[in-house]
């Protein structure tokens, strides 16, 4: 299975524009693997803010209302948790 990197469009948005804050790494790695599970299309992204610099990855809108709609167990906090209100 390839990975679908496309060019940003209108729809595409970061973790951070959809959640309202960062996401983290093992998020923003378990939303990646689950977007190249299913083909989805993604986009690409340089940032600089003051705690971080370099590229993140953006999804369409619709896929990430998919994603966050399913409660999802945290293996670190050993707590079940929902997305945010969006």
């Amino acid at each position: 299975m390839a990975s679908k990197l496309v060019n940003e469009s209108e729809g595409f948005m970061s973790l951070y524009d959809f959640l309202g804050h960062a996401a983290g790494s093992q998020l923003g790695k378990d939303v990646y693997i689950a977007a190249f599970a299913k083909d989805e299309p993604h986009g690409k992204r340089s940032v600089t803010t003051p705690k971080y610099t370099g590229a993140i990855m953006t999804y369409r809108e619709a896929f990430l209302k998919e994603y966050f709609s399913v409660p999802r167990h945290n293996d670190a906090t050993n707590t079940m948790t929902t997305p945010s209100e969006n």
